[in-house]
C-alpha cells in the first residue's frame, strides 16, 4: 500500500478504542511514516526498491524514533488539540515511541502479506508473512477499521459532552 491512507484506519481504530494504552497521534504516524520510502521512490524515480530499508523492521524503528521525536517536541500543542478532541492521554516519550513502533510494525507487517519484494528481517532475505491474506482483505480490513474507530470515536465525542453538559448543570 505505498503512500496509502489505508494504515490510518487499524491505527485509528486501535488508538480510539485502547487510548490508555496507546498515544493515538503517535501510534498514526507511526503507520504511515514508513511509506514516505516508496512515495520518494516514485516521486524521483529512484533506481531503489519501492519497499526498501524502511520497510523493515530495523528501518521501520528508526523512522518510528524519528517521529517520535518531534511529536514528543510537540506535546503540549498536540496535548491541547487532543484535548479538545476529548481524547486526552499520557505525553511521555516513552509511551510515544511505543506507539509510534506498534503503528510501524502493524503497517510492515499489513504490507508483508501481500508484496512479495518486502523482507521485513532484513539483513535475512525472508517475508513469512507473503501470501496469507489477499490485499482485497487487507483492503476490507483497513476500510471497515476507519470506520469502526470513526462510530467509537463519535460515541465517546457524544458521550464526553452529554456529560459535561449534565455536569454544568448538576453544579448551577
Amino acid at each position: 500500500m505505498p503512500f496509502t491512507p489505508y494504515h490510518v484506519g487499524p491505527a485509528a481504530l486501535t488508538g480510539v478504542g485502547l487510548r490508555k494504552l496507546f498515544h493515538i497521534p503517535a501510534l498514526i504516524a507511526g503507520s504511515v511514516i514508513v511509506d514516505l520510502e516508496p512515495f520518494v521512490v516514485l516521486v524521483f524515480r529512484l533506481d531503489y526498491p519501492l519497499h526498501g530499508f524502511f520497510h523493515t523492521f530495523l528501518g521501520g524503528a528508526l523512522a518510528a524514533l524519528g517521529i517520535s521525536v518531534p511529536i514528543w517536541l510537540l506535546r503540549k500543542p498536540i496535548g491541547r488539540l487532543m484535548a479538545w478532541l476529548r481524547l486526552e492521554q499520557k505525553q511521555g516519550f516513552w509511551f510515544i515511541l511505543w506507539s509510534a513502533c506498534f503503528g510501524m510494525v502493524t503497517h510492515i507487517i499489513m504490507d508483508s502479506l501481500f508484496h512479495a519484494d518486502l523482507r521485513p528481517f532484513f539483513p535475512f532475505n525472508i517475508n513469512p508473512f507473503y501470501g496469507h491474506v489477499s490485499s482485497r482483505a487487507i483492503h476490507l480490513f483497513c476500510i471497515a477499521s476507519f470506520v469502526a474507530a470513526g462510530v467509537i470515536y463519535l460515541v465517546g465525542f457524544l458521550t464526553a459532552r452529554k456529560k459535561k453538559s449534565s455536569d454544568e448543570v448538576t453544579k448551577s
